[in-house]
């Protein structure tokens, strides 16, 4: 289960406080940074850091690729 707050936010950039309890994991603490560079391109950024202080950091570069999905050409 996960707690979000947002901290700050602009037409287009969010910044966000995660807490998040899982039973296998423990609970992580972290920001979650989210800018939309374009009406079709989004970056957002994770950094969370457990109990015993073990980090994690992602970064995600998202595009709009259209409105329906097609196949995978083999």
């Amino acid at each position: 289960i996960c707690t979000r707050r947002t901290i700050k936010q602009t037409r287009n950039s969010a910044e966000i406080s995660m807490t998040c309890n899982k039973q296998e994991l423990g609970i992580y603490t972290g920001i979650i940074h989210i800018r939309a560079l374009s009406a079709t391109h989004i970056v957002d950024t994770v950094d969370m850091t457990n109990a015993e202080g073990v980090k994690v950091h992602g970064v995600r570069d998202s595009r709009w690729m259209g409105a329906t999905c097609t196949q995978a050409k083999q």
